[in-house]
Parts: C-alpha cells; sequence; structure tokens
C-alpha cells in the first residue's frame, strides 16, 4: 500500500510539474448526482461546481454528469454510448473522479452484473490510454435512503462496491467512499437518492480531501502563504496552526477588501484596551463583538456549533480559553438559527480536537468547521475576547 501511495503522490506531482502554469483539468463523470438533479442552482451547487471553487482558479473542473445513466453497457442507458462520454475523453483531463453504479442497482440493469467489472475497467482503461494520463479516482455511489426508481442500496453496498473494489486493486486506483460519508444525513438528500446543495458540496468536500492528500503542493502553498503574512495589513497577530491554510486563503482571495478591513481594525484599536461593544465594519459583511468577563465555562456547559454565512475569527485578548474544532461532516446537526446563523451539534469527541487560545494567536473557524468555544482554563476565569464576523464567500 505504501508503493501504491507513493505512486499516487508522484503521478500528481507530475500532473502539476508537467501542467506549469496551464490549468489542471479535472473530469467528474457521472449521473445525475453529479449532474446536480434536484438542486435548483446546479452551476453553482452541484458537487462538481463545489469541488472547482474550493480547489481555485489552478484547476478547471468540468461537469460531465448525465442523469440516468449505467456504467453498464448493457443498462437501459449506458453512459459509454452517449455523445458525453466522448466529449469526456476529448478533454484530455488531468484527473477523473467517476461516480456511477446508483442506476446500475436497478432491476433491470443489475441483470447484467456479471458484466460490471470489465465495463468498468473498459472505462478506466479509456481514460489511461489518453496522452494526458490522468490519474483516475473511483467513487463509492452515495447512499440510497430507501429503494427509489429501483435504485438499491443493498445492492450498491453488497454488488457494486465489491466490484469496484476489484478493479481498483487491479488497476492501482484510489477508491472515495462517499457511501459511508454520506451515510446518516437523510436531511441532505430530501428525495432520499440526490443531495440537496449541503449534501452536494459534503461530497465536495470529501472529494476534495482525497485530491489534496495527494497533491501536498497545494497545502504546501497555502501553508507558505499564511506564513508569508501578505494578509496581515501590518498586524503583529499570528494565526493558529490549527487554522486550515487553504480555506483561509480562498476566503481571504475571495473577499479581500473585507479582512482587510479585519486586520487594519485589528492594527488600529488595541486588543487589549479597545473598548467592550459590538462595532460594524462594513455594514452586513463584517461585525467584531468585544467581551470581558466571566464568559468560559465548565466543558459539560459548552455545545459545538457552526455557521452557514460566516467566517469566526476568534482572539483573546487577556486569559486563556479552550476551544474545540472538528470537521463537520463528522457532526450530526441537531437544530440550525437562520436568524443568529447557527448550527447546534452532536460530535464524538474522538472526531475532534483542542486547542488553549491566548493573546497573540488568532482562530479561524469556517463554515466547514464545528466549533466549541467558552472552554474553561483553569485559573482562567476572566477572558477578554474579540470574535468577527466575516461573510463567507460560500454565502454570496
Amino acid at each position: 500500500m505504501k508503493k501504491i501511495s507513493f505512486l499516487i503522490t508522484f503521478l500528481l506531482f507530475a500532473i502539476l510539474a508537467q501542467s506549469g502554469n496551464d490549468t489542471v483539468r479535472i473530469a467528474c463523470v457521472g449521473n445525475s448526482i453529479t449532474y446536480g438533479s434536484g438542486i435548483k442552482d446546479r452551476d453553482n451547487d452541484s458537487y462538481p461546481a463545489v469541488l472547482g471553487k474550493l480547489l481555485g482558479d489552478k484547476f478547471l473542473v468540468r461537469n460531465f454528469g448525465l442523469s440516468g445513466r449505467t456504467l453498464l453497457n448493457k443498462g437501459d442507458y449506458p453512459y459509454m454510448k452517449e455523445k458525453m462520454y466522448q466529449e469526456v475523453l476529448a478533454f484530455c483531463p488531468d484527473i477523473v473522479v467517476i461516480k456511477l453504479g446508483t442506476n446500475d442497482s436497478k432491476p433491470q440493469n443489475w441483470k447484467f452484473q456479471s458484466e460490471f467489472k470489465q465495463d468498468l475497467t473498459t472505462m478506466v482503461t479509456s481514460f489511461q490510454s489518453l496522452s494526458s494520463k490522468p490519474k483516475i479516482y473511483l467513487c463509492y455511489p452515495a447512499k440510497a435512503y430507501t429503494i427509489q426508481w429501483g435504485i438499491n442500496d443493498s445492492i450498491i453496498v453488497n454488488g457494486v462496491i465489491p466490484y469496484i473494489n476489484d478493479v481498483a486493486k487491479e488497476k492501482k486506483l484510489e477508491v472515495i467512499d462517499l457511501h459511508e460519508l454520506t451515510s446518516g444525513m437523510p436531511e441532505n438528500f430530501p428525495d432520499k437518492i440526490h443531495p440537496n446543495p449541503n449534501g452536494a458540496k459534503i461530497m465536495a468536500k470529501i472529494i476534495y480531501k482525497t485530491l489534496l492528500n495527494d497533491i501536498p503542493s497545494i497545502e504546501k502553498q497555502a501553508s507558505k502563504w499564511v506564513k508569508s503574512r501578505v494578509w496581515a495589513n501590518g498586524v503583529s497577530l499570528n494565526a493558529s496552526p490549527s487554522v486550515d491554510a487553504l480555506e483561509f486563503q480562498r476566503e481571504y482571495k475571495d473577499n479581500k477588501v473585507w479582512w482587510d478591513k479585519v486586520f487594519t481594525w485589528l492594527k488600529d484599536n488595541n486588543p487589549s484596551t479597545v473598548a467592550l461593544g459590538k462595532y460594524v465594519i462594513d455594514s452586513a459583511n463584517v461585525t467584531v463583538n468585544v467581551t470581558e468577563g466571566p464568559s468560559v465555562r465548565t466543558f459539560e456547559k459548552t455545545k459545538w456549533e457552526a455557521h452557514k454565512n460566516f467566517v469566526d475569527l476568534q482572539y483573546i485578548a487577556k486569559g486563556k480559553e479552550k476551544m474545540g474544532i472538528a470537521p463537520i461532516s463528522k457532526a450530526k446537526m441537531i437544530s440550525y438559527d437562520e436568524k443568529k446563523d447557527n448550527y447546534s451539534f452532536q460530535l464524538e469527541e474522538a472526531d475532534s480536537r483542542y486547542i488553549v487560545a491566548e493573546p497573540g494567536t488568532f482562530l479561524l473557524f469556517f463554515p466547514s468547521d464545528a466549533h466549541r468555544p467558552n472552554i474553561q482554563v483553569e485559573g482562567c476565569d476572566t477572558v477578554k475576547k474579540i470574535v468577527f464576523k466575516i461573510r463567507s464567500c460560500n454565502s454570496k
């Protein structure tokens, strides 16, 4: 497995090296779930669209999803017999993400199950034969929450996924498990099969993290950007090592005017002496709330939360405070207060980590982060805290 992992990383480095300053092309091959069926603004909210935003300008992510299509060539609507399949090949991608198999689980299609492995091998081989020599990822189908239109999750789990594993092993391909990671969230699949915008965003982030693991140069570049302090506007504070460098870079570059106002405010207002209260910095886009007092609580009295439309920049000007952070994909939503833009979550502690925040370093919590603030540190009963709310680029 280590040799395979090394080979994958090497190939992706080669992709980036060959591309130079050119855009890396990513083809998302799939069915209606990839296409974005049921999503009102699929051009912006389908999983390939969100993936493109996450990856940034160096990547061109193209949606090659086609509703109702099967991997099986004897299925009712075979993907490889469509014009779009030829368009994918002509696109000559550097990276291919294949997410097919949901429609294959229908009775009229699964009767040809014995050909699934060969047909998937045929598709993989056709991509491997391209001059671009793309890196190929095979995705497990997303969770099907009921038998709908003949789609059967039991067949997906016990039939489709084992065949995908067989091909991945034989062709030395990486698998992305969208099935397990989309389970337990029926609220994000309103018709029990297709994701809503939030479900598509979760899928995109799962794929994004996998690509990121195999393209360390992207993360390295983002970390270098944070350390360069081009964002600081003269303020002497540092970003916590816990900050997601890629998210910080993406949010800053997309909303530079707002973020510059944040750091300018911190430079012009001494955090330890600035008056308490709420300040409006940019209309409804940037606000800051300065508090001081016994606001921290024992661990048991704190809760996991997140925000859909805003990034939290939290800075402890006096004292110390413990804060938890975890991927929102690992959390179970309890409620959402739209007026306060506040999610409440339940979360297994094994999926979280904790940081002690103190003067000199700020923390950032993005919409993709669940966080648990206000945890008391022994000996620090009083805390002066500055919390900025910066509108996220995802909410625009």
